[in-house]
């Protein structure tokens, strides 16, 4: 068969290739003995110490060989370079070198396991991670009831709080200043920081860090759902099943009480241009309620392609008004047994609103949905007591195949996210429908996060990727927050 390209191992002696099928062989000179692996590559490379090789095709890079010292790769993709050390490498080379330290000459450490570890296994994981709204500064929480505060040029930088009772950090948030830290656990009990930042670009050691709340919240039969900051972090809206409940950041306090129907089926976040109002997402259409008293004044439908589509048909016309009763909020099919919004966010850009949503229904079917809005069309207007609709842009079902984790909208329209393969990718929105406008930038190791963890994954404003990787937060550095990429 017709050989496409070889590379040769000085120190075996042996000649590895790729065929022109793309198969990769490995020959021995002087035996003849020829072997195939039955995969398909593009590249072959031998590492600099000759104990290792790498392959890669257009999806994903893989490693094949054996006992290496080598404990970093290089893979260059268009304008940039990815620079990696695998965590599977790196116990390799430790493990060989302790060997090499108490094993005679003559010895080769060949009891050493081939097997690519899947996970990383730690004591205390990561289990939220929260970016601030402005700047590189981040938390995380773990199941112990720590919360860590990171910044991305220097790590860790303290531990920020730490509830007694050591129950698990159910919710992070951030004021949308980035001053104010708010976090709640599984039992109910509320802390709040403020944080004077400012020097942080200098040094670390003059971080001033200064509670504002402790407290426990009745939260009747359920647990916390959501906490949310105000605009101007004076308050702290409390969503549990039946209650939202607003406390006063700078006191204490608890200021107000309110029932609250099917709040959990929601999510909630500050209207981005008029601060007085909060959006709360449903699975079909969008509540607008008022700071100062939680009242409901405007209801705003999704467009009704995105109604037919996913929840059945719907006998309005988009752009109609109708009287808020003749609408019902939970209207769809029968077989539909849980309907939620599992994630709202304000993207990078400024500019959108990302919202994910899931159907399970009784035949035991899931399905996922991508919602992205524009913040220019959530202005409210006066006629409040009014149902209408509002545009947004409906993601494909073949598109949503290819989407593993939303994780927002970066400068120049670009819908960045994990793929199934965990590839970070960027798509230009204004080629959405186009599944061959998607464009690869990097991957993610596989044993750097479980599923479990994998919608903690997000992304900062200037592209920095930052991922729950054991005890530690990985951020991997890019030139994704340029406009132009």
């Amino acid at each position: 068969m017709a050989v496409e390209r070889v590379t040769w191992n000085p120190t075996t002696g042996y000649v590895l290739g790729i065929y022109k099928d793309g198969c990769l062989f490995k020959w021995d000179p002087v035996s003849d003995d020829n072997q195939v692996a039955r995969m398909v590559v593009d590249e072959v490379e031998v590492s600099p110490d000759e104990r290792l090789f790498i392959t890669s095709d257009s999806n994903v890079l893989s490693k094949f060989g054996t006992l290496s010292i080598s404990a970093r790769f290089y893979d260059l993709r268009d304008s940039s370079i990815n620079i990696w050390e695998p965590n599977s490498l790196i116990r390799l080379s430790d493990t060989e070198e302790a060997l090499s330290k108490t094993a005679s000459e003559s010895q080769a450490p060949t009891s050493i396991s081939q097997t690519s570890e899947a996970c990383l296994v730690s004591l205390d994981p990561v289990y939220i991670v929260a970016a601030a709204p402005k700047g590189l500064l981040y938390c995380a929480a773990n199941e112990t009831g720590a919360v860590d505060l990171y910044e991305k040029s220097v790590g860790k930088v303290l531990e920020l709080m730490k509830f007694l009772n050591f129950l698990t950090v159910d919710h992070l948030t951030w004021s949308d200043d980035g001053q104010y830290i708010a976090a709640s656990d599984i039992g109910g009990n509320v802390i709040v920081k403020h944080l004077n930042h400012s020097s942080l670009a200098t040094t670390t050691a003059k971080l001033e860090v200064q509670s504002m709340l402790t407290a426990k919240v009745k939260i009747d039969d359920s647990s916390i759902h959501q906490i949310l900051f105000n605009g101007a972090s004076t308050m702290l809206l409390i969503i549990s099943r039946g209650l939202a409940q607003i406390w006063s950041v700078e006191d204490g306090s608890l200021d107000a009480v309110h029932g609250l129907e099917r709040g959990v089926n929601r999510r909630w976040i500050n209207h981005p241009l008029q601060k007085s109002f909060l959006l709360a997402f449903g699975p079909m259409d969008l509540k607008i309620f008022r700071w100062s008293d939680l009242a409901e004044v405007a209801c705003l439908r999704f467009g009704d392609s995105w109604s037919r589509s996913h929840y059945g048909s719907s006998e309005t016309n988009k752009g109609e008004s109708l009287p808020q009763a003749t609408l019902p909020l939970d209207a769809g099919h029968e077989d539909d047994i849980d309907r939620k919004v599992n994630r709202v966010m304000l993207t990078q850009d400024g500019k959108n609103i990302l919202i994910q949503l899931s159907k399970v229904t009784t035949r035991g079917r899931s399905t996922k949905s991508l919602l992205i809005v524009e913040i220019s069309s959530l202005v409210l207007t006066l006629d409040s007591t009014l149902i209408r609709f509002i545009n947004s842009i409906d993601i494909s079902s073949a598109a949503l195949e290819k989407i593993e984790v939303p994780l927002g909208i970066l400068s120049g329209g670009r819908l960045i996210f994990l793929d199934k393969d965990l590839w970070i990718c960027t798509w230009k929105l204004d080629s959405i429908q186009d599944i061959n406008a998607i464009k690869r930038h990097y991957f993610i190791p596989g044993d750097w996060v479980s599923a479990q963890y994998l919608h903690q994954c997000c992304i900062l404003k200037d592209g920095t990727f930052l991922c729950p990787k054991g005890d530690e937060i990985a951020a991997i550095e890019s030139t994704l927050g340029a406009s132009e990429w």
